[in-house]
């Protein structure tokens, strides 16, 4: 699955943390008396584990502004399915209230930044997202699936949402809407956010240096993150303007988020997008990486490129420019040129993955590289 549009543009890992123990210091009793036997002191009972904040979705999510997309939607908002919303995660994922997951919120890079990642599938892929969070997704801190239909295989990692239109390519930009305000919504406290597909492929090893590096250009830069990193593109709906392609997948700081959504109470910043985008999201609209970003820019993000995101996955065959990725460059992490005029490194993300690519792939990277490599 995925949406990128062809065309050249130009991915993030931190290292998980321990859980910090607390500890509870018992009070002190008297000692006994003499000759009276000692009576063992009542033991406390343990606290019972609080359940998780679990945030009501933004009413402005439930009827974006009037426009195509509500008469498309017919005033239906888009809710969790019933046994499978935030609160039927497994407890390290869910929110709390500071808008981090209480495991997640110590998965931290080296350099002191939070991640959340999430993935985004539909049932007839289901067999897909299995294996990518058997082979990738389960090393990602913090990851959630967001699908259109339930699946025990991915019980208390999965969250279901009934969207008002079809899961359809061609409503993806739509469906993102509503996942994005879901994910600002109830986990809003992180310092990046990096959104995934079923049909993607991380190279676990290669995201923190990719974290590491942007996180200090923006500080020395002085935007104070307000930055979307990822391979750019020329936007063929916007003139003029550039675009974060998505297939690939890209890190969008946690203050372009709250700029670009608005508060996780409100998300006015959405619904100003919802506006704006009008007419598109009430025709075909699969390009949510080009309409998002238009969005992201209005909001003031900016736009950075990074190498070693290919929107071409292990296995796809050369078309025109794009030159076929091999097993050899991926294992020994050659700087890759997808498109030959354009920079590219050794692979972080790969795109347009098959099962099958994926399980080729598991085995090919336990292969050692030959000694000059």
């Amino acid at each position: 699955m995925g949406n990128t549009t062809p065309g050249p543009e130009s991915g993030l890992r931190s290292g998980q943390g321990a859980a910090a123990a607390s500890e509870s210091a018992g009070e002190a009793h008297s000692p006994c008396e003499v000759c009276t036997p000692c009576a063992s002191p009542p033991q406390a009972a343990p606290p019972a584990s609080p359940e998780p904040s679990v945030p009501p979705i933004p009413a402005v999510a439930a009827k974006w502004p009037a426009g195509p997309r509500e008469k498309a939607c017919k005033n239906r908002p888009f809710v969790e399915r019933p046994g499978w919303g935030v609160a039927d995660l497994i407890p390290e994922l869910r929110p709390g209230a500071n808008g981090r997951a209480t495991a997640a919120a110590e998965a931290r890079t080296k350099f002191g930044a939070t991640m959340f990642s999430f993935g985004v599938t539909y049932d007839k892929n289901h067999d897909l997202a299995v294996e990518s969070e058997r082979i990738w997704a389960r090393a990602m801190p913090g990851f959630v699936w967001f699908s259109t239909q339930p699946d025990e295989r991915l019980r208390g990692r999965l969250i279901v949402l009934d969207h008002c239109v079809p899961p359809v390519y061609d409503q993806m930009t739509n469906r993102m809407i509503d996942v994005w305000a879901h994910v600002w919504t109830h986990w809003h406290g992180y310092s990046w956010y990096m959104r995934l597909w079923d049909d993607n492929w991380v190279d676990i090893e290669r995201m923190l240096p990719a974290a590491m590096k942007m996180h200090l250009i923006n500080d020395e830069r002085g935007f104070k993150e307000l930055a979307h990193h990822g391979r750019l593109g020329d936007s063929p709906y916007y003139p003029g303007h550039l675009f974060v392609g998505g297939g690939a997948s890209s890190f969008l700081s946690g203050a372009s988020v709250a700029a670009w959504m608005g508060s996780p109470q409100t998300l006015s910043g959405m619904a100003d997008c919802v506006r704006f985008l009008g007419d598109t999201l009430g025709t075909g609209n699969f390009a949510e990486d080009v309409h998002l970003t238009e969005c992201q820019l209005r909001a003031g993000v900016r736009l950075y490129r990074v190498v070693g995101l290919s929107s071409q996955g292990y296995g796809v065959r050369n078309v025109g420019a794009w030159q076929t990725l091999t097993a050899h460059e991926v294992r020994c992490r050659h700087p890759f040129h997808e498109v030959p005029a354009e920079p590219q490194g050794p692979i972080i993300t790969m795109h347009y993955m098959k099962k099958e690519h994926l399980l080729e792939l598991e085995k090919v990277l336990q292969e050692p590289c030959p000694p000059d490599q």
